[in-house]
């Protein structure tokens, strides 16, 4: 991905699930690793809060993307079900994807932007009169919208 070109893909999903880059990298490092545990530890978060994560992906698909063996030393795991392998290069396919062609998209939006520390030269407070019958809000009510580099 290009430098700057950077985005998190969040992917609703049914009864609040989402799927994004926690769960993606999550699944990746269970493949890489075999186990929740190892996988939590080189994320920095907890085995608990993995476990949650990996319980939450689970129920959000039609079948489960992890399957899971209790036991103590070498007879436990974890491992990626068919369907957590096509899940995971679904979205990271997704991924490249939007910051290949998304990139200049990405660069108008961050190009209109205040710079880092600029907060305070936000204007405050623009009324919804103020910007009714804009070019953007026929554009969102008809479906188009402009090129990136297309002056709002």
């Amino acid at each position: 991905m290009a430098a700057g070109a950077s985005f998190q893909l969040r992917i609703p999903l049914a009864r609040g699930a989402r799927f994004g880059p926690g769960k993606a990298a999550l699944l990746a490092l269970i493949r890489q690793t075999g186990s929740v545990a190892a996988a939590a530890e080189r994320m920095g978060m907890s085995y608990r809060r993995a476990w949650g994560l990996v319980v939450e992906a689970n129920r959000a698909f039609r079948t489960p993307l992890v399957t899971l063996a209790r036991g103590g030393e070498g007879d436990g795991g974890a491992r990626l079900t068919k369907e957590g392998e096509a899940v995971l290069a679904s979205y990271r396919a997704l991924e490249a994807l939007l910051a290949r062609e998304g990139a200049p998209f990405l660069a108008a939006i961050r190009d209109r932007a205040l710079p880092d520390g600029a907060a305070e030269m936000a204007p405050k407070g623009v009324s919804r009169k103020e910007v009714t019958g804009s070019e953007a809000d026929r554009e969102e009510a008809t479906g188009r919208f402009p090129s990136p580099d297309a002056t709002i």
